[in-house]
């Protein structure tokens, strides 16, 4: 990673916060991810679907104010999560500068995505993802330099978690060639400064 990255805000869908110090002696597993990363001074974090992380890393979501957390339990909770899900998608959509979106699929609901490392239960749907890739490569004052979706493992006879992630992947990829032939995508020009103009919000349909 080089750059500017404090200038850098990371979008992370996920079930888990992956802000260990060390998962097993280990400080660069796949549980410290998002650790590492603000350890080599990315600005903002933007976590949503977490459901399952540890007293280490609830104290540095406290204790670390480039972090946002928007818990799955809050979001998706039977009537007032669709209140909390508006405030988020607002959030998604006033971002600025250098974006990375980063698409653990175990950030969906399990039932969804079975075949991951490690599947947990009351996550987000189908929906809520598309939701959040169109929010974020809809953001008129951002633009969104990369992306990776990842944790899909093989599972026989059901092709679901392959066939959900070949779709995110289709979606993100979709968004941004609209980006570039739309002129909302300033990655192949870095000279490029100043404000973008404001963007109609777009949605992208089921290829």
């Amino acid at each position: 990673m080089e750059g500017d990255l404090g200038r850098l805000t990371v979008v992370q869908i996920d079930a888990h916060a992956d802000l260990r110090s060390q998962l097993d002696d280990e400080p660069y597993s796949h549980a410290c991810a998002a650790a590492r990363s603000l350890d080599l001074g990315v600005g903002r974090l933007i976590q949503v679907g977490v459901r399952a992380h540890s007293l280490e890393e609830q104290q540095r979501i406290v204790d670390d104010d480039r972090i946002t957390t928007w818990f799955a339990r809050d979001v998706m909770a039977p009537g007032r999560g669709a209140s909390v899900w508006d405030a988020f998608i607002e959030v998604l959509e006033g971002l600025e500068g250098p974006v990375h979106l980063s698409f653990d699929i175990d950030g969906l609901d399990g039932t969804l995505v079975p075949a991951t490392g490690t599947p947990v239960p009351g996550g987000l749907t189908y929906w809520h993802a598309i939701q959040v890739i169109e929010a974020v490569f809809s953001a008129s004052e951002a633009t969104v330099i990369s992306a990776d979706v990842n944790e899909i493992v093989r599972q026989e006879g059901s092709p679901l978690t392959q066939f959900t992630a070949a779709m995110m992947a289709t979606k993100i990829l979709g968004a941004h060639a609209l980006a570039r032939r739309e002129g909302r995508w300033a990655g192949h020009n870095p000279s490029r400064k100043g404000p973008r103009a404001p963007q109609p919000r777009h949605t992208f349909s089921d290829p």
